[in-house]
């Protein structure tokens, strides 16, 4: 109760205050934020409306020049990286079928969640557009031309997030990912792992970046074999 007050708060004061009315328009009262395409940021008094403004029209304006100039990559990273699958999506009638895969590769690396966008996920991922092995650098289109056609995949996760579109060949790393999320304070919340047959044909990408040896594939194709409770202790 306390956190939706001070947040009322905080919109009024963003009302009365000086900040652009495209940034008033963003505020979201729940988090507290500034949740802007091109401005993502703590809304509170001790914010510089003038600084922020300059910083969102500095962004604007650099974001019309580039899409005028089809420059879409810069286009594209000038946005938050939560907005980015949906900006992706909006220019990719623009992008020839190399920019396409290559520039989807370069979002999905630089993303965290997903989960909230795996329907738009679905779509751009399994797009018939041709070259789709360019998602995937000289090195890990290598590295997934040795993977033998069926193999082992993991995926730690919390409670409710079992399937999803990122997987790995690497447990330690599984495990890594299923400790992370754990929160202690919910109940059944124990970190864990799904175990999982993949067969090469439907893997979509093997990407190498972050040392995470991750395996993108349709989380419906996949075949579970286990799974795995770790102790949080």
């Amino acid at each position: 109760m306390k956190r939706k007050i001070a947040c009322s708060n905080n919109l009024r004061k963003a009302e009365s205050s000086l900040l652009h009315r495209d940034l008033i328009k963003s505020f979201n009262e729940e988090i507290g934020m500034i949740d802007n395409p091109l401005i993502n940021t703590e809304w509170n008094t001790d914010n510089n409306a003038a600084e922020l403004n300059k910083r969102y029209l500095k962004r604007k304006a650099a974001a019309t020049q580039y899409k005028a100039e089809h420059q879409w990559s810069k286009y594209l990273f000038l946005h938050h990286r939560s907005y980015r699958f949906r900006v992706f999506n909006s220019i990719k009638n623009h992008l020839s079928d190399r920019e396409y895969w290559n520039l989807l590769r370069d979002v999905w690396v630089d993303h965290e969640f997903l989960c909230d966008k795996k329907y738009l996920i679905k779509k751009l991922l399994t797009s018939n557009r041709p070259g789709r092995k360019n998602i995937m650098k000289h090195q890990e289109l290598k590295a997934f031309n040795r993977l033998s056609d069926n193999f082992l995949i993991y995926r730690g996760y919390e409670k409710g997030r079992g399937l999803g579109w990122s997987w790995t060949l690497n447990m330690d790393k599984a495990i890594w990912f299923a400790s992370r999320w754990y929160q202690s304070d919910r109940n059944d919340s124990k970190p864990r792992i799904l175990m999982s047959k993949a067969n090469k044909k439907d893997v979509i990408a093997y990407f190498l970046s972050r040392n995470e040896d991750e395996i993108v594939i349709d989380p419906h194709k996949v075949n579970i074999i286990g799974k795995i409770y770790l102790d949080p202790t």
